[in-house]
């Protein structure tokens, strides 16, 4: 098992909300890469099987790519914002659906099922493609 990198469009909302945060995977060029060498002062990378020699620089890179659950964790500990993905059953399938909590105060202040068993396109076949979803519907919402 793996954990699931997040799409190139998610990485970019995460970019763009403040995410930055050292990642495995970055994308350049949409194309996902894994680094396989990181100098510690951020003056160099390496991508995927390329000598040493050949590093690029941050500023090269189009944005680190996280796992689902480091996205998670860090929309939980920087904007109070969790979700889940919770399965229901549906004609005895198993389907998952998305619910958003706010945190504030450590009290919960509002919370939403942001897609419904009612609605099939807010259904999601894998608990992966719901995080997914829930990951781009709250990066959008702050």
């Amino acid at each position: 098992m793996e954990d699931e990198i997040v799409s190139f469009e998610t990485a970019m909302l995460l970019k763009e909300k403040g995410f930055n945060e050292p990642c495995s995977y970055f994308y350049e060029d949409n194309e996902l890469c894994k680094l396989c060498y990181y100098q510690g002062d951020g003056t160099g990378f390496v991508r995927n099987n390329s000598p040493i020699n050949e590093k690029i620089s941050c500023e090269e890179m189009q944005c680190t790519a996280p796992t689902q659950s480091l996205s998670q964790k860090w929309l939980r500990e920087t904007h109070r914002i969790t979700f889940n993905a919770n399965p229901h059953s549906n004609d005895g399938k198993i389907i998952y659906v998305v619910t958003i909590k706010v945190i504030s105060s450590n009290k919960y202040i509002d919370f939403n099922v942001m897609m419904d068993t009612s609605n099939k396109a807010t259904m999601f076949d894998t608990y992966e493609d719901a995080i997914e979803s829930g990951l781009k519907h709250c990066l959008k919402s702050i």
